[in-house]
């Protein structure tokens, strides 16, 4: 059973925002880390961030083999996927006493909430590189962007533990939001 959770969004190719995120893995330790979607691709809306080298980001996480589950985002592709391995549409589960479901965000939100019979404590999702909260029956956590954040958001993570979700500014460490179990 896990005791920490380590998620985090849309690195979009950045070697540099790889290398901080694995720096925060190494330092919070978890048992399970999850990545919602945009591994290497930007897309026409977004500029190249920096250090983008997405090949590099594919080597360094093989050569790791750190064992995340990768959601397939709006820019992952068949290639990703060949490179990386099987990506998930959503990946839900039941931890801490919640219910949580990880999605990249595009399809599902607070916005547009799964069409399951399913309920969900928690949904977190990015997408749209914007720290956002919904707190509600479901409580949505948009995660922001590792590399490209928008909006004034921070580049952030989350940590999920028995006492609740944390999210993190990825440069400091320090928690920008909280929801406590």
């Amino acid at each position: 059973m896990e005791k920490k959770i380590f998620v985090f969004s849309d690195l979009h190719g950045s070697v540099q925002y790889l290398e901080e995120v694995l720096q925060k893995i190494e330092a919070e330790q978890p048992d399970k880390i999850v990545f919602l979607g945009d591994l290497n691709y930007n897309g026409a809306r977004n500029p190249l961030p920096d250090g983008y080298l997405p090949k590099e980001v594919c080597r360094i996480l093989k050569e790791r083999n750190l064992a995340v589950t990768f959601v397939k985002g709006n820019c992952d592709s068949e290639v990703d996927e060949t490179v990386m391995g099987k990506f998930v549409k959503n990946y839900s589960i039941n931890r801490f006493g919640k219910r949580f479901l990880f999605t990249h965000g595009h399809k599902i939100n607070a916005e547009n909430p799964p069409r399951c019979a399913k309920k969900y404590d928690y949904v977190l999702h990015g997408h749209t590189h914007v720290n956002r909260f919904y707190e509600g029956e479901t409580t949505y956590i948009n995660i922001s962007s590792v590399s490209l954040p928008k909006e004034n958001s921070a580049r952030s993570y989350a940590v999920i533990t028995e006492e609740g979700i944390f999210v993190k500014d990825l440069e400091s460490g320090s928690v920008l939001r909280s929801f406590k179990f």
